[in-house]
């Protein structure tokens, strides 16, 4: 089928587009850690505690998604919006029950001793202390480049919110 082609009096000239903006870093860096399995408590800590957010770093720490090997289940910390020092722990099985039908220890002790209540918000030293005490593996590291366009914007949205007493 021949291709058609337009006359010089169909097209209209259209006004000159902007270039795209430019890309500026990535506004996400994720980190993708395959590591053993490995019950040595300050190992698991010591990782967790080289992700610590730093102020002269120019991403911050935004969220880590740890793993369990022993109950086969994820979790994670997530970096506070409103409070950048403290981060939540998500946990969407509080009461895990192990491979056998039994509780694990975790499930057994008091959440100060292994891990945080779910939705708890904890700096990222406590953050670090429990994937050791509970050897939660960090498997995942997200960071945020808040200096990145598309970030700046949504920060500057959810300022906005709060101010106009959305947040």
């Amino acid at each position: 089928r021949p291709r058609r082609t337009c006359s010089a009096k169909n097209l209209t000239a259209s006004p000159p587009q902007p270039p795209p903006p430019a890309r500026v870093g990535a506004a996400v860096v994720a980190l993708d850690l395959a590591w053993p399995y490995t019950l040595d408590a300050n190992a698991i800590e010591a990782l967790a505690l080289a992700f610590a957010p730093s102020p002269e770093t120019p991403a911050a720490l935004y969220a880590c998604v740890c793993y369990c090997h022993r109950l086969q289940h994820y979790v994670a910390y997530v970096r506070r919006q409103s409070d950048h020092e403290r981060f939540i722990f998500f946990n969407d099985l509080p009461n895990v029950v192990g491979s056998r039908g039994r509780r694990s220890k975790a499930a057994y002790a008091t959440p100060d001793q292994v891990l945080p209540a779910a939705r708890t918000a904890v700096t990222w030293a406590e953050a670090a202390k429990a994937c050791g005490t509970a050897f939660l593996q960090p498997r995942l590291v997200l960071y945020e480049d808040a200096a990145h366009p598309s970030v700046r914007r949504a920060l500057e949205r959810i300022a906005a919110a709060r101010a106009d007493g959305g947040g």
